[in-house]
Formats: structure tokens, sequence, C-alpha cells
């Protein structure tokens, strides 16, 4: 839960600026997709921690990509179109060619894609397809915020890579790590723990080194 609280302050900070700024989606729309994903696994195992702990981080998540949505730059967008409203904005991108709606359509795509498998396979066949799409989400939402590294580097500034998210990245890793291997002996609950670790640890260090001054 930790890890999906991680985020609020730079979603407080889209909010109050009103700008997405130079954050990447990614961690937000895998977050909302790789919680989903597990929902399913932890259901289909029967685990009821990887539920509630991803239940609740799936809702989290789902708000945190409204938000990005409210404020993201729709008139960089390629399918901008002389609309009023904001809304209409939206409907527009989500309809077209930009970030916002590349996200939306492999976040739902892969979300539907789960469920038919889920009605066609069987909950036994089933699991292992959840399982996995579980592990290549997970990967993406801890690597997610490597995009800014470049950046950070060039700029010698980490505003861009949130320090909330970094260490609670790495606390959530271990969490998960250790629950994988020693108690549920999954390498798909694991092994994406392990990958977080080192891309959690190397957020932390450019932050270390760099701070979050323009």
């Amino acid at each position: 839960i930790a890890l999906k609280l991680s985020p609020l302050p730079s979603i407080l900070r889209i909010s109050r600026e009103r700008t997405t700024g130079g954050l990447p989606l990614l961690p937000y729309s895998a977050m909302a997709t790789m919680t989903f994903s597990l929902v399913i696994y932890g259901l289909l195992v029967g685990d009821t921690r990887i539920v509630g702990t991803h239940g609740a981080g799936h809702i989290l998540s789902l708000a945190y990509c409204a938000t990005f949505g409210k404020h993201y730059d729709y008139g960089n967008a390629p399918e901008k179109k002389a609309t009023a409203g904001k809304s209409s904005k939206i409907l527009s991108a989500l309809s077209g060619g930009s970030e916002i709606a590349t996200h939306f359509r492999w976040g739902t795509g892969i979300a539907t894609a789960l469920l038919v498998a889920v009605a066609v396979l069987g909950r036994e066949a089933a699991a292992p397809v959840a399982g996995a799409t579980s592990v290549v989400l997970s990967c993406l939402m801890y690597t997610g915020p490597l995009a800014a590294l470049k950046e950070a580097i060039r700029s010698r500034s980490a505003r861009n890579i949130p320090l909330p998210y970094a260490f609670a990245s790495i606390v959530n890793a271990i969490a998960w790590t250790v629950y994988g291997f020693f108690r549920r002996h999954d390498w798909m609950v694991w092994a994406p723990g392990l990958i977080g670790i080192v891309s959690a640890g190397m957020q932390v260090v450019v932050n270390v080194c760099y701070g979050s001054e323009d």
C-alpha cells in the first residue's frame, strides 16, 4: 500500500501546477494495469493478501491516471482539435495517437485479454497467464521512472524522479521478494521485486546526487 500511496506528492504537484511537466505516465498506467492483473492472479490462486493489497492499489492508480489525464498537455497532442472543453479534449486524445491514448489502449486491451483468458482457459490454466502478465507490468512500473533518468543527469536535477516513490518502491520490492521467495515460493511474485530493488536503487542514488532543485 505504501508504494501505491507514494506517488501522491507528485500527483498533488500536478494538480497544484496544472501540468504534468516532465513526469512520465508509464509508472501510473503500468501500476493500474499491473494491479488489475495481480488482483486476477490473486483470485485465481486464492491469495487474499495479493487481492487486498493490489485491489486498493488499483483504485489509487486509476485516480492517479485520471489526475494525469486531466492536466496532460493536450495542446501538444497530434490529434488536437478546436474543442472548447477539457472533457472534449480528453475524449479526442483517447481516440487519437497521444501518449494518453496509447497507454489507455494497451491497458484496456491487456485487461480484456486477461478476462477472456479466464473465461476460455479456466481458473487453473489462466493463473500462469495472469501471473506472467503481472511480472511484465511490474517491471514496467518499477522501471518507468528511469525514462527521466537521462534528463535528470543532464540537468543535474531529480525533480522528475520522485524520491518518495523510489524509496517506497525499494521497500515494496523487498517485501514482495521476501514473501514470494520464502512464503509462496512463486517466482511470479519475487522476480519483479528483484528488478524493482535495482531500479528503485538507481532512482534513490540520482536523488541523493542531484536532489530535486531545478
